[in-house]
């Protein structure tokens, strides 16, 4: 079954020698989205796949960003995003072999859908959507110190972040013929990070250069980035990926 996807968005603007604005309010639904997993049978080295269909989820949120200049050569900028992201169905899977054979819940042959035919449906109401920040802000300052030389600093802030779940081959298994319901996946600690940046632009020869430089995450911070959820919905199963430390960077293009 083909993914179906409706959204709707709206968005205004304000404009003003030392003022801008941009408000922006969505709400996407996604239907029949892709999800599945595969089982091995108890006992036997034989493996099924089950394929759910009836996956829908919500995403509808407000953004914000604002770009103000209160004296000449400083620019200052900040932006809030709050989400409403979560899985939004009861989703039904029937049990298949590799050639795409049904199977009953012990891997026997069997006509499709069927009494025997084993199936398993997931309630995914109100789960929340993993691996992308709920709520996010941000702010930062561009100041030109000097004909050509930029400093500027950048702080982004990240919240309501919850774990990437998948289903489990392991827990389909156990409830074939059942229903399972699913909990909100582990919400990773929130965190923020500051970067900086120097750029100096000048002229070379016929030519102008431009050296830039970075430091991000600038004061080291440590948080988790990403996570995939575990068996109890909390830190002592997630399976995380920490984000960099202080990282540097240094360029230089010339500009014709």
């Amino acid at each position: 079954m083909n993914e179906k996807i409706f959204s709707v968005e709206l968005g205004y603007g304000f404009r003003y020698p030392v003022f801008t604005a941009n408000l922006n309010l969505y709400r996407t639904a996604w239907m029949d989205k892709s999800m599945g997993a595969s089982v091995t049978f108890q006992d036997s080295d034989e493996r099924g796949r089950i394929n759910m269909t009836g996956v829908d989820a919500l995403h509808q949120g407000v953004e914000l960003e604002v770009t103000v200049k209160p004296v000449r050569n400083l620019e200052l900028t900040g932006m809030l995003s709050l989400a409403d992201w979560r899985w939004n169905s009861r989703a039904t899977g029937y049990l298949y072999n590799d050639q795409g054979i049904p199977l009953t819940k012990d891997g026997v042959v069997t006509t499709e859908k069927s009494k025997e035919h084993a199936k398993v449906d997931v309630d995914l109401k109100d789960v929340k959507v993993g691996n992308s920040a709920q709520t996010t802000f941000a702010f930062g300052a561009n100041y030109q110190v000097l004909k050509g030389l930029r400093l500027g600093a950048d702080y982004t802030h990240w919240a309501r972040n919850y774990a990437k779940f998948k289903l489990q081959g392991s827990d389909l298994s156990k409830v074939l013929g059942k229903t399972m319901k699913y909990d909100t996946p582990w919400k990773i600690p929130s965190a923020g990070s500051m970067d900086v940046n120097m750029s100096y632009r000048f002229p070379l020869g016929k030519v102008w250069g431009i050296i830039s430089a970075n430091v991000n995450n600038v004061l080291d911070q440590e948080y988790i980035s990403d996570a995939e959820d575990g068996t109890t919905h909390d830190w002592t199963t997630a399976q995380v990926y920490y984000g960099f430390g202080r990282t540097y960077s240094v360029r230089f293009k010339i500009t014709f």
